[in-house]
């Protein structure tokens, strides 16, 4: 049985369309998500500079180290973000997610990307897996202390709104 050249035509049309609009599916998804993630970090740095500003006021107050966690926690479920606070040694002396006894227990933070970033140029940032979570996170950090640096701030959000972007 042949087939009539209209049908060949057609077909030929078809996967050609396929094709273009598959292109157009790629390139649109992967410029939508790197929209979503520099939208997602503009908002997470403006946040960072507000909790740095907002922290730095109690800070100055010499604030005891009991307290540093209240404020993460304060700072936290205000921008509904998770919030960390490290010492200069890396030390975690306050964090949004863990209680005073589960502080104890966390690894040193010295040595994270966006500690060191922040050590080096005020402000730092990292996108990776959080060994925590399990779930990709951006993490922007940024030095605390209005004349010399005392430690250092940084804040944290799922990046699950890419994936929804992804998966749809």
């Amino acid at each position: 049985m042949r087939i009539n050249i209209h049908y060949k035509i057609t077909l030929i049309f078809g996967i050609i369309i396929a094709f273009v609009l598959l292109g157009i599916y790629i390139y649109l998804n992967n410029s939508l998500q790197e929209h979503t993630y520099e939208r997602i970090k503009a908002n997470l740095l403006k946040e960072t500079s507000l909790a740095k500003s907002f922290f730095e006021q109690y800070y100055a107050k010499g604030v005891q180290s009991q307290e540093l966690d209240k404020i993460a926690d304060k700072i936290g479920k205000d921008l509904n973000l998770r919030v960390t606070i490290i010492s200069l040694n890396g030390t975690v002396l306050g964090d949004s997610e863990l209680d005073s006894r589960q502080l104890v227990e966390v690894e040193n933070h010295l040595y994270r990307p966006e500690v060191q970033q922040a050590l080096r140029f005020g402000i730092g940032e990292s996108r990776r897996l959080s060994a925590t979570v399990k779930k990709d996170m951006l993490y922007i950090s940024s030095t605390l202390g209005v004349e010399e640096i005392e430690g250092i701030i940084r804040l944290s959000i799922p990046l699950s709104e890419i994936d929804l972007i992804s998966n749809n």
